[in-house]
């Protein structure tokens, strides 16, 4: 009886590991970014390239309001970043202009690794100026 009963436990076990009901699931967020606005002079014509950069780098967006979700599973809303991009192409200032998700240490943490991911970005030399762009991020 000791056998049965022990093989109906292990089969129940089994059946949570393979439904991942035992398994801690990792929770992944997406960014979403919006429309480039030149703010500050910047070339309206460098827009498309400018956007194409920051599409291309939506991992590392996302790589830092993941690290935020292992903190608090709720965060979500929208950061609009002001970019400062040099005449070689380089960030020299990024800027939190708006956000909804709240002020607190989580939000702090991601919104820092947002300038700081983004601060490493090369961008075309012929878009120097300020760009304005607001980055939606959700759970997915």
């Amino acid at each position: 009886m000791t056998r049965t009963v022990g093989t109906r436990v292990l089969a129940i076990i089994l059946l949570a590991a393979a439904s991942g009901a035992c398994a801690s699931r990792a929770v992944r967020g997406r960014a979403l970014p919006g429309e480039v606005r030149p703010d500050g002079g910047a070339p309206a014509g460098a827009v498309p390239a400018v956007m194409g950069v920051v599409r291309g780098h939506v991992p590392e967006l996302e790589y830092c309001y993941d690290a935020a979700l292992k903190k608090d599973r709720e965060l979500r809303g929208t950061v609009t970043l002001a970019v400062l991009v040099d005449g070689a192409g380089r960030v020299t200032r990024t800027t939190i202009v708006d956000r909804s998700w709240g002020i607190g240490s989580v939000a702090t943490s991601a919104e820092e690794c947002l300038r700081e991911q983004i601060r490493t970005w090369l961008f075309p030399a012929s878009s120097a100026g300020t760009y304005r762009f607001p980055v939606r991020f959700a759970r997915r």
